[in-house]
């Protein structure tokens, strides 16, 4: 066993591809064992605080770490998008694991009860919004993302357009988790027949989704750590 993952740090670290190959095989993994045993509470795709739950929890978080230390790895105004971005895959990472969003409309609607402020679901659902819950409320956060992460790509975009694309192919794999999750939890296809199939997909863009935005930030991290390196050697070994 110990063999067998010294070999792969080996292969990662010899091939930057080898890194996003690796996390992609343990993402149809995962995908496969809810496909599969999806009756099982363990491996289900539909259900929080499981296996797929944890991975892609340990993903998130992840992508916060390295997001963290680039803050600190990186010069310029560009170090404050990787510290943006730190807090956003963190709290999303608390989010998978704690089941925030599933949980904050509820509290929200306690403090709105006796309040004459009308809660973000009640005022959608006039317009004849029906779907998960959570989604209205978190509205404003996802388009402040969109508009402080657009600025920030432009940069990239210049100069690292190649590996901006990852995280722009993420962003929109994770973009159409949400709306299919928005689709199968409409009143007619939630819990009706096909309605596991919508659960599947949704949880296989979200699930690569976050893999291709990890891949993007490891890219950077592993060349600001080699910059670091070559920084350290002396001047005679350097050349």
């Amino acid at each position: 066993m110990i063999f067998f993952v010294m070999s792969l740090i080996k292969l990662i670290q010899k091939n930057k591809i080898s890194f996003l190959l690796i996390v992609l095989l343990l993402d149809f993994v995962i995908l496969l064992l809810g496909y599969l045993y999806w009756e099982k509470s363990l491996f289900n795709l539909d259900i929080e605080s499981n296996l797929p739950t944890l991975y892609q929890g340990l993903k998130i978080i992840l992508v916060s770490f390295i997001s963290f230390d680039l803050y600190f790895l990186t010069k310029g105004k560009n170090k404050y998008f990787w510290l943006f971005l730190s807090f956003v895959f963190l709290f999303l990472g608390l989010d998978e694991v704690g089941q925030i969003h599933e949980n904050f409309p509820n509290f929200l609607n306690e403090l709105f009860s006796r309040s004459s402020i009308q809660n973000p679901y009640d005022y959608v659902n006039k317009f004849g919004y029906q779907s998960t819950t959570w989604l209205p409320y978190y509205i404003p956060f996802i388009l402040s993302f969109f508009v402080i992460v657009g600025i920030f790509l432009i940069r990239f975009l210049k100069n690292n357009w190649k590996r901006a694309l990852f995280f722009i192919l993420g962003v929109s794999f994770f973009v159409l988790s949400l709306y299919v999750e928005y689709v199968n939890t409409k009143p007619h296809i939630m819990f009706q027949e096909g309605y596991y199939t919508y659960v599947f997909w949704e949880e296989a863009f979200e699930i690569f989704g976050i893999s291709f935005v990890l891949y993007f930030a490891y890219l950077f991290f592993r060349e600001s750590v080699e910059q670091l390196k070559l920084q350290n050697l002396p001047t005679k070994k350097r050349k």
